[in-house]
């Protein structure tokens, strides 16, 4: 194997570099659906991967006429009451129909991930043209896709609460692909990567005015500031991240203070966006304004 770095993609006619890396620190609040970065000039919430499908009803089909198809080719194979026999070497058929039903499923769980992957690396892009140096929370996504463990009732209705947490988000939108790719670019530029900062810096629950922490359920959407004033949830976290101290325990309160003005502008710019936007993730918590 040969050690080398990649080739960087210019322009035939006018020799520019096609994906220049920018200057300056960027705050990224990624979330299993929705990425929100704040940099020196543009501050955006976005949905990943929006041209994505959710898949998992086609999925679901296919794979019942599958199970149907295998048990009828099969019928030797199960017990009567309809489980795999088990202690027994089985040998297992597959009908014209079955392969041609697996071949229509491989093809829709590739459209997809060819899908993701190329709005990815076009996001990765654009995040790398607008600075060179990256921060996000240290997120373990493994447990958020994990069932929680906890029976508990809900305190409004007095039904059990679901178990279900965000296994499909993840798993649709792949959000620890689009870091590791834009931390690749970054190393392959001789750059530092994308730097994690531990999640005990706390950012969705920081006020930099007050200078203190205030802990709100996943369901708030909104940061209320002391002058009464709407600040989205996830664009605030990003701005805060954006301004890190270096030592990565809090923040840069003198920075924070000097460009939350500037921040404010093109908060209430993407706010505006987002409320005319043909369509919005439920968790960004964006009322939208019908033409």
């Amino acid at each position: 194997m040969l050690e080398c770095k990649p080739y960087i993609k210019k322009d035939p006619q006018s020799g520019e570099i096609r994906h220049p890396i920018g200057q300056g620190p960027v705050g990224i609040d990624i979330g299993p659906q929705t990425i929100a970065y704040a940099a020196n000039g543009e501050v955006k919430l976005l949905e990943l991967a929006d041209r994505v499908q959710n898949i998992e009803r086609e999925k679901r089909l296919l794979q019942r006429k599958l199970d149907r198809s295998r048990r009828a080719t099969n019928p030797d194979n199960f017990n009567p009451d309809g489980t795999v026999r088990r202690g027994v070497k089985l040998t297992w058929r597959k009908s014209k129909r079955y392969m041609a039903i697996q071949k229509e499923l491989s093809y829709l769980q590739q459209k997809q991930a060819e899908i993701r992957k190329r709005q990815h690396n076009e996001l990765a892009n654009h995040l790398l043209s607008l600075g060179d140096s990256f921060y996000v929370e240290d997120m373990s996504w493994l447990s958020l896709t994990h069932r929680a463990k906890e029976t508990e009732i809900s305190e409004k209705t007095g039904r059990y609460k679901r178990k279900k947490r965000f296994g499909k988000s993840v798993a649709n939108k792949a959000p620890a692909m689009l870091i590791e790719m834009l931390n690749q670019k970054l190393l392959s530029r001789s750059r530092e990567g994308v730097v994690k900062v531990p999640t005990s810096v706390r950012a969705s629950q920081y006020n930099h005015i007050t200078d203190d922490y205030q802990k709100k359920p996943l369901s708030q959407r909104w940061n209320i500031m002391p002058d009464g004033k709407r600040i989205q949830r996830d664009l605030y976290s990003a701005f805060l991240l954006q301004h890190m101290n270096t030592a990565l325990d809090g923040f840069d309160l003198p920075s924070l203070q000097r460009d939350y003005e500037i921040f404010e502008q093109l908060h209430d710019k993407e706010i505006e966006r987002l409320r005319h936007s043909p369509k919005t993730i439920a968790s960004m918590g964006i009322v939208r304004t019908v033409r």
